[in-house]
């Protein structure tokens, strides 16, 4: 009688199991496109974020260049261009705040993908530690030379070869800055690219590894179903039913 109750219960528990796994793999592939689409969204988003970043880095890394050759070109007092200059390098200092934010959203992403060794591989070579910790001192240097050519603006009006040299020599210092951004965001948006690619393969081979689950917590609710209904209709031995009654 217990070994019945037991199947009637392993029957309930099996039927509702089955089920449980037949959804589940609907649901699976149900939703794999939208995450798809998803996915290359939110990457696709962080990219064109680096294509601005590259477009205004180039516009900043042409502004310092006429800069150097207005401040070299022009003869006597540097007083009339005081104004371009400081709102040049203000353009720069903006460029590269809105530039490390992009850099730094994407850095997240990268290394979230590099910390999944199944991932890394199948995007190939990303971006590791060691460059993008080149990126932050990148950063850095190029916020404090903007820092120390403001404080050089004062003394624009004086026009001295000496302070003339000095400013040269700090735009220098922002072109080769800016042109290591510019070169670091290319690399970033190739990775991203990749990664973007790559996107509908990572998540089929996801369904999959969650489809081989479900079937198999399917399989086994059906063994405990095919198990449980034998056990409902097992006949009691006959000794057994006398002794009962």
């Amino acid at each position: 009688m217990i070994k019945r109750i037991l199947g009637v219960l392993g029957v309930i528990f099996g039927v509702l199991g089955v089920l449980l796994a037949v959804v589940q793999l609907i649901g699976i592939w149900i939703a794999n496109p939208s995450i798809t689409r998803g996915l290359q969204g939110a990457v696709g988003t962080m990219n064109q974020g680096l294509v601005v970043s590259h477009q205004v880095l180039t516009n900043s890394d042409m502004i310092a260049g006429d800069l150097r050759t207005e401040l070299k070109s022009r003869e006597g007092s540097l007083q009339p261009v005081m104004d371009r200059y400081r709102a040049g390098l203000a353009q720069i200092q903006v460029t590269v705040d809105s530039t490390r934010s992009a850099i730094d959203l994407s850095q997240e992403f990268i290394a979230t993908v590099n910390s999944v060794p199944l991932l890394a591989r199948s995007v190939g070579d990303l971006p590791q530690g060691e460059r993008l910790a080149e990126v932050s001192q990148t950063l850095e240097n190029l916020s404090q030379t903007l820092t120390d050519l403001q404080q050089e603006s004062p003394r624009l009006a004086e026009a001295s070869q000496e302070v003339r040299d000095r400013i040269d020599t700090r735009l220098g210092e922002v072109e080769g800055n800016i042109e290591q951004l510019i070169a670091i965001v290319e690399q970033k948006q190739a990775a991203l690219s990749r990664i973007e690619a790559r996107i509908p393969y990572m998540v089929t081979m996801g369904s999959v590894a969650l489809s081989l689950i479900a079937i198999w917590f399917g399989l086994a609710q059906y063994c405990l179903l095919l198990l449980s209904w034998r056990w409902v209709k097992e006949k009691e031995p006959v000794g057994q039913e006398v002794q009962e009654s």
